[in-house]
């Protein structure tokens, strides 16, 4: 079979001219960050006191491993959650305001980096919204992580550091190429308007998905004591989870992949969940963009679910 693909080589002969242009400076931010790391091999010291993280957080798994990445990683942080009507808006405050506390305990450092915590409302758009994106929406508030992440741009004097940063918590997996708003095309615009605004979109979670936080969170015993607090629930009936919507389904893949699905915040049970097994068998059958890990974590929590029938 022949091969029909141009096959084109190149050779470097001298010192490129963007690079040169890079050594020439001792000043040059790239060059000093080469030197840091042959200065210190084992560990790489953070620019600490000139980069801030804005964090919308909603007391949920992806958020709060967010946030204590952020802490450990020695950012000054601020944190943003927003009312945009949910029915469990008073379950996510409540849970907000019980991780806060377990965090300043368990992080001492988070006394000082920890700047401050904004509630934003914005319920008042999500009728306008749906208006403009007729259709049946549930839970689902349209153009909701846009408006989110331009809010949270706001939350700060744009002077104040050097590097701003604001942490949008998708994972893998849920980014298809277009369509929604967490697909490359809508995450390019984002960083593109950031950019403008010298603000760096950050996706610290872009490798992980679901099991890989709560197994990152295993490796600390006081992440894992916040961790399991989180909230991951569309419903806003209940002490915590339902048990029963897409949320808490997703929760389940994570920790039960993780070998510790007791600590899910729920009693799992196949009649419950049933809809959300046929919906992910049915979507497999298809073209999707899960990534291979996802689809195995599901599969194996499926096996699980339908031979315990529980």
């Amino acid at each position: 079979m022949k091969n029909y693909m141009k096959i084109s080589t190149k050779k470097l002969t001298k010192i490129p001219l963007y690079l040169a242009r890079v050594l020439d400076s001792d000043n040059n931010q790239i060059k000093l960050e080469q030197l840091r790391v042959k200065e210190y091999s084992k560990k790489i010291t953070s620019l600490r006191g000139t980069r801030i993280a804005i964090i919308p957080w909603s007391a949920g798994l992806d958020s709060t491993a967010s946030l204590l990445m952020a802490l450990e990683s020695g950012n000054r942080v601020i944190t943003v959650n927003f009312n945009y009507g949910q029915q469990y808006w008073n379950k996510e405050r409540e849970t907000i305001n019980k991780i806060r506390q377990m965090i300043f305990k368990r992080y001492p450092q988070a006394l000082s980096l920890w700047l401050q915590h904004k509630e934003v409302d914005i319920s008042w758009l999500d009728k306008a919204l749906k208006k403009e994106f007729p259709g049946e929406w549930q839970h689902i508030f349209p153009m909701r992580n846009f408006t989110i992440l331009m809010e949270v741009m706001k939350v700060i004097p744009i002077n104040n550091y050097k590097y701003r940063e604001i942490w949008f918590s998708c994972v893998q997996g849920e980014i298809p190429f277009s369509g929604g708003d967490k697909s490359i095309v809508f995450l390019t615009e984002v960083a593109r308007i950031f950019s403008l605004n010298k603000f760096l979109l950050v996706l610290p979670l872009i490798g992980l998905n679901k099991t890989d936080i709560v197994k990152w969170a295993l490796n600390k015993s006081y992440r894992f004591e916040i961790i399991k607090e989180t909230i991951s629930c569309f419903s806003g009936k209940g002490e915590k989870h339902c048990g029963s919507c897409l949320a808490c389904f997703n929760r389940l893949v994570g920790y039960y992949s993780a070998a510790v699905v007791k600590n899910c915040g729920f009693i799992p049970n196949y009649n419950l969940l049933k809809p959300f097994i046929d919906k992910y068998k049915s979507a497999f059958k298809k073209e999707n963009y899960y990534s291979p890990s996802r689809k195995n974590d599901i599969f194996n929590l499926i096996y699980f679910l339908e031979n315990k029938n529980l």
